[in-house]
């Protein structure tokens, strides 16, 4: 989350200011980055549920809205001559490096356990729907930012499509606040997830009582965001680059998406039928192993990838003269 709100507010800053922001030390982005991190998001990482966060929820949408409608009004306003309009991609690999990306942008099993619990009505057949219509809607804001992205802008769009308007225009700089408050109020999700990942690791670890887990929950809360918190903002400081960040998180997901996914169907099987005296066990297993495989694949394939090409993204330095 920080290494996109980093690269959010540099242009921000960068219209506002000139391109000598950063030669002050109140605007450059260790200080900046870290102050607001302190004050907006490490306070709502403490909370034992993110119930609270429903109310943030109309403002998330809307900043997810926002780019749709920037992209929308970019491509009616500006005039781009000579866009190069590429109808297929120049070699295979190309085509099979979008997945891993594909998988971080629907990644969401992370968060299901704690949207469930937070859940006022809990059945499969809500939750269902929950699940169906995000995945809708998620699938309709893709779409439209980037055909309308690619459109306006042509092969020589950039990954991040935000960075390609002007930023002096307040409708791109209201767009840029909008993606800022979405990573304050989605981290704190996302750093819960974690929390109860460690939580329960490590009750695992030292065979923790019932009574036990829960007479040390508050301590441990504390302990793992701190711990939490402070690994990902050092990350965000010591990182210049986004690009490289993209990959490793995308081939993660493909991980996610496929293999863990996998493995449990596999496991799942055999403890279902151990003796594998229903064909349909046969099914499975073959599922498991082969989505197993595929995320192996994908995930082998962005590694070298990212290794071979690197980040194309800017750096914070080539913004600031």
């Amino acid at each position: 989350m920080r290494l996109k709100f980093q690269f959010s507010y540099s242009y921000l800053f960068l219209a506002a200011f000139g391109s000598t922001f950063c030669h002050h030390w109140y605007l450059e982005r260790h200080f900046t980055i870290t102050a607001a991190s302190l004050l907006l998001v490490l306070p709502i990482c403490y909370f034992r549920r993110v119930d609270f966060l429903r109310y943030a929820g109309s403002l998330g949408i809307f900043a997810m809205l926002y780019p749709v409608f920037l992209t929308v009004y970019g491509y009616f306003k500006l005039d781009i001559k000579n866009v190069e309009i590429k109808h297929e991609p120049e070699s295979i690999s190309q085509l099979l490096v979008v997945v891993p990306v594909l998988c971080l942008a629907y990644q969401c099993q992370e968060v299901v356990v704690p949207v469930y619990a937070c859940m006022r009505n809990r059945s499969l057949g809500n939750f269902t729907k929950s699940c169906c219509l995000t995945m809708c809607f998620l699938f309709m804001i893709y779409s439209i930012i980037g055909c309308f992205g690619y459109l306006t802008f042509g092969a020589m769009v950039s990954p991040n499509v935000m960075k390609m308007y002007d930023a002096e225009d307040p409708v791109v700089m209201i767009g840029i606040g909008a993606l800022i408050l979405k990573m304050v109020v989605t981290y704190p999700v996302l750093a819960l997830c974690g929390r109860g990942a460690v939580d329960g690791l490590y009750s695992e670890m030292f065979r923790l009582s019932a009574a036990d887990f829960v007479k040390g929950e508050r301590r441990r809360r504390i302990i793992i965001v701190t711990l939490w918190f402070s690994s990902s903002l050092l990350i965000a400081l010591n990182t210049s680059s986004i690009g490289t960040v993209i990959h490793a998180l995308g081939s993660i997901s493909a991980a996610n998406v496929f293999i863990y996914p996998g493995i449990c169907l596999m496991q799942v099987t055999l403890q279902t039928d151990p003796g594998m005296k229903k064909r349909k066990s046969y099914f499975l297993i073959v599922a498991a192993v082969t989505l197993a495989a595929l995320g192996a694949f994908f995930f082998g394939l962005i590694i070298v990838d990212s290794f071979l090409n690197g980040g194309t993204t800017k750096t914070i330095e080539t913004l600031c003269s």
